[in-house]
């Protein structure tokens, strides 16, 4: 496996939550994305091209195609940053039910809402290949979360979510909690800074118990619950709770 030094550790992860861009080949050890800097997860090696902040757009997805095309071995793709939308999103997800190289995808900080999310989940249902999954700081609210646990439901790669700051509210956390019943290969889940309240934290923290792979989930920044609530949640261990 690729190892870099700290100092470039922390660089990818401030890339990945800036979404700053670079035009050089990427070969690296990733790690999680994480409010406190922290990295819990094992890093897995991932080549790819870095289009993040390129401003692509919906339109700018034509040229991704064809670059995967020509590099079929590369397995991480970096558009975090580039205003892509609905559109540019279904496009991507008809590229991907194709493409069964793509083990990282990094959608972070675009303009993805409820219809994007499913374009992504019929994408899921069709790739068994991507295992980490990057929204963060889009535009999905509750039906989006839900179209998302759906196709991960009927997944069995896709080993890290990050949701966080995004418009998900209970409805969707208690979605994701019921693909957490089904998906027994999920490994974390990240849904800080959603307007998630009561309800969904509860029905998260219910679903994690006995749950056999799942490591960490992030339920930092939601909406104001009970101490006794909090106290439960954080006795489950793998649950970060503001």
């Amino acid at each position: 496996m690729t190892t870099i030094d700290p100092n470039r550790l922390q660089a990818i992860h401030t890339q990945f939550r800036s979404g700053m861009s670079s035009s050089q080949d990427t070969q690296f050890a990733v790690k999680t994305i994480d409010r406190d800097d922290q990295f819990p997860n094992t890093p897995v090696s991932a080549k790819g091209k870095v289009f993040s902040g390129m401003g692509l757009g919906d339109g700018g997805l034509k040229g991704i195609a064809d670059y995967l095309q020509k590099n079929p071995n590369d397995a991480a793709l970096f558009l975090a940053n580039n205003q892509i939308g609905d559109l540019g999103t279904q496009r991507l997800a008809e590229l991907l039910k194709q493409n069964q190289n793509i083990q990282h995808l990094i959608l972070s900080h675009n303009q993805i809402s409820d219809s994007g999310a499913q374009s992504l989940k019929e994408m899921l249902a069709a790739n068994q290949k991507i295992a980490w999954l990057v929204l963060q700081h889009n535009r999905i609210s509750d039906v989006g979360a839900q179209a998302l646990a759906d196709g991960l439901a009927q997944n069995q790669t896709v080993k890290h979510v990050v949701l966080a700051d995004n418009q998900v509210g209970d409805v969707g956390a208690i979605a994701l909690a019921g693909m957490l019943k089904k998906n027994r290969s999920i490994e974390s889940l990240f849904l800080q800074g959603n307007p998630i309240g009561e309800a969904g934290v509860r029905a998260i923290a219910e679903a994690v118990i006995g749950h056999p792979s799942l490591k960490r989930v992030d339920l930092q920044d939601l909406l104001p619950i009970s101490e006794g609530l909090r106290q439960f949640v954080r006795s489950q261990g793998i649950i970060k709770v503001s």
